[in-house]
């Protein structure tokens, strides 16, 4: 159904609503969504209440594993024309291949027999079997490059055989964020059916390429060799494409935040950008219908004041490997009042906390990569949930801040307009910036999805 002539949008397993939010700057409507955590959801509902979306939230309305699909539908009151959602991806980007061999017995391992399958529960099914339901004309999922080698299988291949089953025709994109001007590298595979009763043109085209940056493919993900991959030189680029964003373009207008060196808590007031903001941040702050206030909320950070001096003195890049060169040649050089008669330093109780004010407790070896100073004139690493647990992966690049980003600086490497505001605890706000799709991603694919449907039917 088509909305005073906007495509009118489902949005499962939804989030904060990154792709609905890029929808919707592609001219879409987004008619209702389904997401299980409460403050996600609650954070979709704030920022969709214009569309007057019907939101699912919560374990008790959004859990779907415990709704049929005619019963979302009705609840939603709709007849959507594209569905969109991103099923969590945890099984297929947090377990090592390792551990999911270790998870599976004799029997299990005979995946391709059909003795037992690990998979038969995986949500992109419950995504599917909503398609198959509602017949929208075209569907849009998202999710990680390791789906594609999970216990053996290869999913993303078994996604599009079974998509191309209910009527669609199928292809799937390995797309790269910084790409679309989004100043972070985060690979993502994206799902995009067809209705096949819409013609023989019907077939999906990956967007085309607006930023130059980075290779082809994500290193260590095998090449897919199946008729629905759509990888690497197939993915076009527009003439002269611009440079990748930079952290630096997205980061350098926002408030500067040094209180916390002088003892003060961080805390969410709203502060006024600190200068003129980039050519990139003013076309963001004038996000389609969005557009920002003077000043912008999210400027909180976690912080810990036995690590300040060491964000000090890192290095843009630096890692974890980095800060603990540092800790200790700080450490060392406050062991001389420790010594004994001139000798052995004194291994006590005294030597032993005041390693510990200096001294991270982590290991070398298996955290090499967990700490990250910002590279100020690259686009950022991925910005992942994690960040609701431990912030340090993202360093901010400002020495004299010493800290790592905020909520508002996680947002803007996502590309999420100024205006967007998150609901929750501020480890659920970085959880929720962490797991979504970045809006302007989703609008790269939104306007090639919404291109080739006005093209199907005019």
């Amino acid at each position: 159904m088509v909305t005073n002539g906007r495509r009118t949008v489902l949005d499962l397993f939804a989030g904060a609503g990154g792709m609905a939010l890029g929808f919707e700057a592609a001219g879409g409507r987004c008619v209702g969504a389904v997401e299980w955590e409460s403050a996600a959801a609650k954070t979709f509902s704030s920022m969709f209440s214009h569309d007057e979306a019907v939101v699912l939230g919560g374990p008790d309305r959004g859990d779907m594993t415990r709704m049929a699909p005619e019963t979302l539908l009705e609840e939603i009151k709709s007849s959507p024309e594209i569905i969109v959602g991103g099923p969590p991806c945890q099984g297929f980007s947090r377990i090592g291949r390792a551990k999911q061999k270790s998870l599976l017995n004799e029997s299990e391992k005979i995946l391709h027999g059909g003795v037992r399958d690990p998979l038969r529960n995986s949500l992109y099914r419950l995504f599917l079997q909503v398609v198959a339901a509602a017949r929208p004309k075209a569907f849009v999922m998202e999710n990680v490059p390791g789906m594609r080698e999970v216990l053996g299988i290869d999913v993303a291949e078994r996604i599009a055989r079974e998509a191309a089953h209910l009527g669609y025709n199928v292809r799937y994109f390995l797309l790269n964020a910084a790409w679309f001007g989004v100043p972070q590298q985060r690979w993502r595979v994206f799902f995009v059916g067809f209705r096949s009763d819409l013609g023989h043109n019907a077939i999906p085209l990956p967007p085309a390429r607006t930023h130059k940056f980075g290779a082809e493919f994500p290193e260590g993900i095998r090449i897919p060799d199946d008729r629905w991959a759509v990888w690497g030189k197939g993915i076009p680029q527009v003439p002269n494409p611009l440079p990748a964003v930079s952290v630096r373009e997205a980061l350098d207008d926002l408030p500067r935040l040094t209180g916390h060196l002088e003892g003060q808590r961080p805390s969410e007031k709203r502060l006024p950008l600190r200068r003129e903001p980039s050519e990139w941040v003013r076309q963001l702050r004038a996000w389609p219908n969005r557009s920002a206030t003077e000043t912008v909320s999210g400027n909180w950070y976690r912080s810990n004041p036995r690590d300040y001096y060491i964000f000090r003195e890192m290095a843009p890049g630096d890692h974890y490997p980095e800060a603990l060169g540092i800790a200790y040649r700080s450490f060392h050089a406050k062991l001389s009042g420790l010594r004994l008669n001139g000798g052995a330093p004194d291994f006590g109780e005294k030597y032993q906390r005041l390693k510990a004010e200096y001294v991270p407790p982590y290991r070398n070896d298996a955290f090499d990569e967990k700490w990250g100073k910002l590279i100020p004139d690259q686009p950022s690493w991925t910005v992942t949930a994690h960040l609701s647990k431990d912030s340090y992966s993202h360093i901010h690049y400002s020495s004299p801040q010493a800290r790592t980003i905020t909520i508002r600086e996680a947002a803007r490497l996502q590309s999420f307009p100024d205006s967007f505001e998150f609901q929750g605890s501020f480890g659920s706000q970085l959880q929720q910036i962490g797991n979504a799709v970045p809006p302007l991603l989703a609008k790269a694919i939104a306007e090639s999805v919404i291109a080739q449907l006005d093209l199907l039917e005019p």
